[in-house]
């Protein structure tokens, strides 16, 4: 999948969704599309006479709810709760072991959260070779 793929999916279809598991090349390419389209908003909102600080306030919102969902789908895609968010509650200790969770291998198959992300993909081509 293209990073803008990634994005779509996570940001405008899965936007909600806190049940399934997420990849870790779709929660890095969300993020990082992310990150450029909040340096945007920050470089335009900080420009006299541009966009609002308002109307950055806003996108920032509206981001929020999809990125926690696909955190809470990469966390289940290690096998582990999606209550593990809130160790970002715990300075400096938390923001570590979240991203330690977020950087490491997927659970090979199955686990307690379902497939793997691309498990049809995967499988159909695991057949032809």
């Amino acid at each position: 999948m293209s990073p803008n793929a990634y994005w779509n999916q996570a940001m405008l279809h899965r936007y909600s969704n806190f049940q399934d598991r997420a990849s870790r090349s779709e929660y890095w390419w969300t993020n990082a599309i992310n990150v450029l389209i909040g340096l945007l908003i920050l470089d335009l909102s900080t420009r006299p006479g541009s966009v609002r600080p308002a109307l950055a306030l806003a996108i920032t919102v509206a981001i929020f709810i999809p990125e926690v969902a696909l955190t809470v789908r990469r966390l289940h895609d290690t096998n582990r709760s999606g209550w593990w968010i809130l160790i970002l509650l715990i300075p400096v200790i938390g923001f570590v072991t979240l991203l330690a969770f977020m950087l490491i291998k997927s659970d090979g198959g199955a686990n307690r959260y379902g497939r793997p992300p691309h498990w049809d993909t995967w499988r159909t081509q695991s057949k032809q070779r």
